[in-house]
């Protein structure tokens, strides 16, 4: 199967480079790296071109910072896999982990896959006490929200069936995108497996990671959970959503 990677970027001059290196060589025999930068100003835009063009399938370039939501939907109207990926460019997660992340789709177990940072059983990067606490409490609300028993809602690894996404309508610019997506994808029904995500590296933010759409995403997060979904709950689920192949 083909697998698109959509890798958001806003300001990341210092690692985006590096895991689009990393994406290009993971084990993945069939692989489509797209990259949308949404408005950086920290120079990012020139390493994307000299350094990230030759090697990426499509860069995309948003005028004006949008926020991650409108980036990753640019990133998956332009998929063309069976699979659509999501990577962050801050070197949070290992590429390697790819097959593992990939394996409950692959093996026709799941439609999404939610990578978690908390799950035990591997070796795990630690982050900061806050985040956690903060992360964990959101996590707890949509759980409340789309009765599905996720660790990590807030994770950027997530990966998709190509044929649930274009299924799913998508409006949240902003950091209200983790949250939509997670109470969409549990309302159609989706077979959602969790999987622990290993690091790349020790923690390491670089200056535009908690910059997409320039607001607080615990605030977008809160806000699109209680305004939009909490009055929709899903259903257990207890049989597979019939969604129609998709086409490399």
């Amino acid at each position: 199967m083909k697998v698109s990677v959509v890798i958001p970027c806003y300001n990341e001059r210092d690692t985006i480079a590096e895991i689009v290196s990393a994406v290009r060589t993971a084990p993945l025999e069939d692989i489509e790296i797209i990259v949308v930068d949404d408005g950086s100003t920290d120079g990012s835009r020139t390493i994307l071109k000299r350094n990230v063009e030759p090697i990426a399938d499509r860069v995309i370039y948003h005028g004006v910072n949008r926020g991650k939501g409108a980036a990753l939907r640019t990133g998956f109207a332009a998929a063309t896999g069976d699979i659509v990926l999501v990577q962050d460019a801050d070197l949070e997660y290992n590429p390697e982990e790819y097959p593992r992340l990939l394996e409950p789709i692959l093996s026709g177990k799941a439609d999404v896959v939610f990578g978690s940072r908390f799950m035990g059983g591997r070796p795990h990067r630690v982050v900061y006490f806050w985040h956690m606490v903060g992360n964990k409490l959101l996590t707890l609300l949509s759980n409340m929200c789309t009765n599905v028993n996720l660790t990590d809602m807030e994770t950027c690894y997530k990966a998709f069936r190509a044929a649930v996404l274009r299924n799913i309508d998508l409006r949240e610019d902003r950091f209200g995108f983790e949250p939509e997506i997670t109470a969409k994808v549990a309302r159609a029904r989706c077979r959602i497996s969790p999987m622990m995500a290993g690091p790349m590296k020790k923690e390491r933010r670089s200056p535009g990671a908690m910059g997409f759409g320039l607001s607080t995403p615990s605030s977008d997060i809160t806000s699109s959970l209680v305004n939009r979904f909490s009055l929709t709950r899903a259903r257990p689920v207890n049989r597979p959503i019939r969604l129609r192949s998709a086409r490399a």
